[in-house]
């Protein structure tokens, strides 16, 4: 009888302690589950803007429905149709109507589609970059990328990625000229690189137009504009990558100004330095106002409609 008492006994002590350490498992799930951080998913999230150095680098996609960038939607990637907008600047650009400005210096990447929108960049005496990472971006208003104003604007073709850029605009007929006279269009000076792919279809004039020194470097680059397809009023400088340019109506490169700036720097030049360069037009293939610089080891090849 004692035995049988000793045998309960200890089974209920081992019970308890079951008991007990069950209880134990589960208040440590609790506590791991309170303290985990929440994960953000979808795009409904509003964004409340922050200064760079506390956020760091920002994500936020802009709905064409609404106006300015400080109710902005966050996305961890770009949505079907809008832009996604990527950098450390706060308040550094704002969208209204599919309309994306850049006020500010500094580096600005662009990803998604957008069948109607530009970027414009009105930022004075300031350095922006244009990043763009696996863009498709048309208009039928004005100039795609616009620089409206800055001290000199770059546009990166991002490594690895594809990007669209499609001047939708009916033909300019005579003088008619709007904002923008090309696909790319650069009030000040413009560098257009990376090592990435820019595809430019130009239906309304030039593919790209800067109205003082325009330079090219390292990407794959190609141009199919009704217009010249590239213009750097006082310069035109390729410097490397796989280019090619078409105008099916006027010339392949072109510069206009011929007098010398006040650093002493002589205007109306084309140079290639390097690179492979294939250029075909229904008028000069290269229109220099001043003179034309081929280095030998660029691979040039020039063909008239």
């Amino acid at each position: 009888m004692k035995k049988r008492l000793l045998i309960l006994t200890v089974i209920a002590v081992l019970t308890v302690s079951a008991l007990g350490a069950c209880a134990k498992n589960g208040d440590a799930g609790s506590d791991a589950a309170a303290t985990s951080a929440p994960v953000n998913t979808g795009t409904g999230a509003k964004a409340t803007d922050t200064p760079a150095a506390e956020a760091g680098t920002s994500n936020i996609t802009a709905d064409p429905a609404q106006d300015g960038a400080g109710t902005s939607d966050v996305s961890d990637s770009a949505p079907a149709e809008g832009l996604t907008v990527t950098t450390e600047v706060a308040d550094g650009w704002s969208e209204k109507n599919g309309v994306y400005t850049i006020t500010k210096a500094g580096e600005y990447k662009f990803s998604g589609t957008l069948s109607e929108g530009r970027i414009v960049v009105n930022a004075k005496d300031q350095e922006v970059s244009v990043i763009l990472s696996g863009v498709t971006l048309s208009s039928k208003e004005d100039s795609v990328i616009y620089i409206e104003n800055a001290e000199e604007a770059t546009v990166v073709a991002q490594n690895g990625t594809v990007n669209t850029l499609n001047d939708n605009r009916a033909r300019k007929v005579g003088n008619q000229e709007l904002a923008g006279n090309a696909c790319i269009y650069s009030k000040d000076d413009l560098s257009v690189q990376g090592q990435g792919t820019l595809l430019i279809n130009a239906s309304y004039n030039k593919g790209i137009h800067s109205k003082n020194d325009l330079k090219i470097k390292n990407l794959t680059l190609e141009v199919n504009a009704v217009g010249t397809a590239i213009q750097g009023n006082d310069s035109v400088t390729i410097k490397s990558g796989n280019i090619t340019l078409v105008s099916t109506e006027n010339d392949g490169i072109t510069t206009k100004d011929t007098d010398v700036s006040s650093k002493g720097k002589q205007r109306g030049v084309v140079t290639i330095e390097g690179g492979t360069v294939s250029i075909t037009a229904k008028d000069e293939c290269i229109n220099a106002a001043y003179d034309v610089q081929i280095d030998p080891s660029a691979q040039v090849t020039q063909q008239k409609y």
